[in-house]
C-alpha cells in the first residue's frame, strides 16, 4: 500500500490534535493540580495507543 499526503497527513495531525486538546485542558483546570495531571496522563494514553497502533500496523504479514 502506498502512503499518500493524506496519510502522513493523518499520522502526524492526530497526535498534534490531541496535544493541543491536553494543553486547552490544562488551560482550564490550570488552578486545579488534579486536571492539569488528569490532561497530561490522558495525553499519554492516548499517544501511547497511537504509537501502538502504528506498531502493530508496520508488522510483516505473514
Amino acid at each position: 500500500m502506498k502512503n499518500g499526503p493524506g496519510l502522513k497527513l493523518l499520522i502526524y495531525g492526530v497526535p498534534a490534535l490531541w496535544a493541543l486538546v491536553a494543553i486547552l485542558l490544562v488551560a482550564w483546570h490550570g488552578r486545579y493540580l488534579e486536571g492539569a495531571f488528569m490532561a497530561v496522563s490522558l495525553i499519554g494514553m492516548i499517544s501511547a495507543a497511537h504509537t501502538w497502533q502504528e506498531r502493530v500496523k508496520s508488522w510483516p504479514e505473514k
